[in-house]
């Protein structure tokens, strides 16, 4: 009788840590070539959405490259941070 609270405890923990995991910004291709080419500073429009972002700054070590890039929304900035590896994409 004590396993069937400890099972829904648990099954209700899983489910609300999926409500609550953050969820990865969305690279469009040409925020891809962005982050790719264009130097920190670099401004531009998502011809996608017609949002206007900058690269604010570049971090990288040996195997990773991390860009953050700042959005204009309506009324405020949304602020990413991008990475890749060598040879992948950004996620």
């Amino acid at each position: 009788m004590i396993r069937l609270p400890i099972l829904a405890l648990a099954s209700a923990v899983a489910l609300s840590a999926c409500a609550v995991a953050p969820v990865a910004p969305t690279v469009t291709p040409a925020l891809a070539g962005a982050l790719d080419t264009q130097p920190d500073g670099y401004r531009a429009v998502l011809p996608s959405t017609g949002q206007r972002f900058e690269i604010v700054s570049t971090a990288a070590s040996a195997d990773r490259l991390c860009r953050v890039v700042s959005t204009e929304q309506a009324d405020a900035f949304e602020v990413d941070t991008y990475c890749k590896t060598r040879g992948g994409s950004w996620s």
